[in-house]
């Protein structure tokens, strides 16, 4: 950044020279609004986002946060639990959480912004310390470097993130909308799998794979390598291409963890046991494809299921029911093996209907891989927004 010519009126200063750390005790038990800061939604009521009370009942120690006042938690602060409170007047917040306000030089939703930011989230990486768990104290907060433009630049900034997650939002309602149909459809096709109404015959999933295998062990992120799919883009019924992760294989891993159209993929492991299991159809994508150890590649007779309706049937209830008895745990991880996957069973109605809820759900992708695709190339980001200011460009048409 020192290289670049900066506009006139444009600050790169270190950001303790725009924030001053607060830590007001509720001594008094005045304030009774217990609040999180959660890693997508910001600030929430707590018992509101965890549906029940997980704070202390002695809430003496809390720390007072104010409006426009900024929380973090040190610990979790690089995977996005950071926020400014903006819906409510003041609230009190656990006494791990660093709370400080900004100079009148800094608007506290650009700096929100800024830290989430890829660029932002680099200079946490680099500041953070701790021999069990990372942590960015409030002192190495202040060394990293940030970009400051005059208020109006800040504002108009805000402006269009603020626009661009509103699409964003738009696009993932879409999304959730066309999993819901898909799901309305196989009910109607097919019943309630748990009650198999048509009687259809039960198979394990052992009678109808032909191959099954872990993936690539080894991690790494070479811009010029293959791609490696990750746990982020194994969705429920589909594989999301955004942001792949990248890795330079050795010729024996290509032929071994290459993927083929056809191949069938399960999650193997995940912090949340709903998400243990959820699978999807890899199709060609006119590049080769590989995966890592947490997701494991099967491939199914095609004569006696379709690809697509098996990922409907076990990314229901009734899969996920199928799923959780095979779960193992340790150490906050839930994984399911090959063993368990081959136990699950599945309810194997005509082949002939399987392919016609196939033909629906490809109708169907088409329009959610548009959506997908839209929402990718029309999100700005942070840094995108600062590279045109830059240049002198007015950003706020461009949506």
């Amino acid at each position: 950044m020192e290289n670049v010519k900066l506009p006139e009126e444009w600050v790169y200063e270190k950001l303790g020279e725009f924030v001053s750390e607060v830590s007001l005790r509720n001594k008094n038990n005045e304030v009774n609004r217990v609040l999180s800061v959660t890693n997508y939604r910001g600030f929430l009521e707590s018992e509101e986002y965890f549906n029940k009370q997980v704070y202390s009942k002695d809430l003496l120690n809390y720390k007072i946060v104010k409006r426009n006042q900024i929380a973090y938690n040190p610990s979790r602060i690089n995977v996005g639990s950071v926020d400014v409170l903006e819906n409510f007047d003041e609230g009190i917040i656990s006494p791990l959480y660093v709370i400080f306000r900004c100079s009148e030089k800094l608007m506290p939703r650009y700096l929100v912004y800024y830290l989430k930011s890829e660029i932002g989230k680099a200079y946490i990486r680099g500041n953070t310390s701790g021999s069990v768990r990372d942590t960015l104290k409030f002192s190495a907060l202040c060394n990293i470097n940030i970009l400051v433009p005059p208020l109006e630049t800040q504002n108009k900034t805000i402006e269009v993130l603020e626009k661009s997650e509103k699409i964003l939002e738009k696009r993932k309602e879409a999304i959730n909308l066309l999993d819901e149909l898909v799901k309305s459809r196989f009910i109607e096709m097919f019943g309630d799998p748990v009650l198999n109404p048509n009687r259809w015959k039960t198979k394990q999933l052992k009678e109808i794979i032909t191959l099954a295998n872990n993936g690539l062990a080894r991690r790494g992120n070479d811009k010029d390598g293959n791609i490696v799919l990750r746990l982020v883009e194994l969705q429920d019924g589909y594989i999301d291409y955004s942001f792949p992760n990248r890795i330079k294989l050795t010729e024996a891993e290509e032929k071994r963890y290459l993927l083929q159209d056809g191949d069938f993929l399960f999650a193997r492991v995940n912090g949340n046991p709903d998400n243990v299991g959820r699978c999807a159809t890899y199709e060609d994508i006119g590049e080769s494809v590989y995966h890592n150890d947490h997701i494991i590649r099967v491939r199914l007779d095609n004569n006696i299921v379709n690809n697509n309706y098996v990922s409907a049937l076990l990314n229901n209830p009734y899969g996920k029911l199928q799923m959780k008895d095979k779960l193992k745990t340790s150490a906050g991880q839930y994984t399911i093996n090959q063993n368990g996957i081959s136990d699950i069973k599945v309810v194997v109605p005509p082949l002939e209907l399987q392919n016609q809820f196939a033909d629906f759900v490809k109708q169907v992708d088409k329009l959610k891989f548009e959506f997908i695709k839209e929402t990718n190339t029309s999100i700005f980001t942070y840094h995108d927004i600062v590279e045109k200011f830059i240049g002198g460009l007015n950003v706020s048409k461009k949506i």
